[in-house]
């Protein structure tokens, strides 16, 4: 029993002059976006993203009817810029651009760091969409800030537009793992949350167009917060839609100003 005492002490005080050994560091950050899943609406609205008209025709495996469709990127890309064509009318373009930070030093692991920054121009879109999302570190000074991974996924839900409430109709952004389960910042506890985004049809700030900035910290790539919302961007720690005004309140203010039949296409 005392020699495995003394072999735990031996292994934890080698981790703890690793630790305290690691140097501060230059960081890059490189990545992007690797895929849109959504549900591409087929022949009846054409899809199109970064330009190329992805449904129909079918080279990712979209057809006629509607259903989840995925589109690979030949490449990662900062920008993602995806809308339809619905019976001649081109919807307000959706995009979503992630501008990694300029190298910086970091003290070491566990510190968190700006990774980058997201600017979203929330447009007309039919369904929910997961974008695929993945950020790599190096550094040259140390090998314990470099080649960092993380992996997963910015996904879009949208909001019904039934409010008078602009927050509660701005879409929702939110960042996952690659099994779709929300993020939690390791060293509080406390959830990543939420990116809103006002419709452009009644944001205060007259703009459909907001930045947040994503940081993050070495552990393998942690992501710790979001963080300085500008724009039409605003951050809330849930990931569910906002309350809606009381039915009886709604159904009133809904006969008068015409809320009621508000659909995707119609915004």
């Amino acid at each position: 029993m005392k020699q495995r005492h003394l072999l735990l002490n031996a292994v934890l005080f080698a981790l703890c002059f690793v630790a305290s050994n690691a140097q501060a560091g230059l960081v890059s950050v490189s990545g992007g976006f690797t895929s849109l899943s959504s549900d591409f609406q087929g022949n009846v609205a054409p899809t199109y993203v970064n330009g190329v008209q992805v449904c129909p025709p079918a080279p990712a495996g979209c057809d006629a009817s509607d259903g989840l469709n995925q589109y690979l990127f030949p490449a990662t890309t900062q920008t993602v810029d995806f809308y339809q064509i619905y019976q001649g009318t081109e919807f307000t373009h959706n995009v979503i651009e992630f501008t990694p930070a300029s190298p910086q030093t970091v003290s070491g692991p566990g510190v968190p760091f700006l990774l980058g920054t997201f600017t979203i121009a929330n447009g007309i879109w039919t369904e929910d969409a997961d974008l695929g999302f993945t950020l790599t570190t190096f550094s040259p000074d140390d090998s314990a800030l470099s080649k960092q991974i993380f992996t997963g996924f910015v996904h879009l839900s949208l909001t019904l537009n039934d409010s008078t409430d602009p927050n509660a109709n701005a879409d929702i952004y939110y960042l996952t793992d690659t099994k779709g389960q929300t993020l939690s910042d390791p060293n509080t506890g406390s959830p990543l949350g939420s990116i809103r985004i006002y419709e452009l049809s009644d944001s205060p700030t007259g703009s459909n167009i907001g930045t947040v900035d994503l940081n993050g910290m070495i552990g393998s790539l942690d992501l710790t917060s979001l963080s300085n919302p500008t724009g039409a961007a605003f951050l809330n720690p849930t990931y569910a839609p906002l309350p809606t005004p009381e039915p009886s309140t709604l159904l009133l203010l809904g006969s008068a100003l015409g809320l009621a039949g508000l659909r995707r296409f119609t915004r």
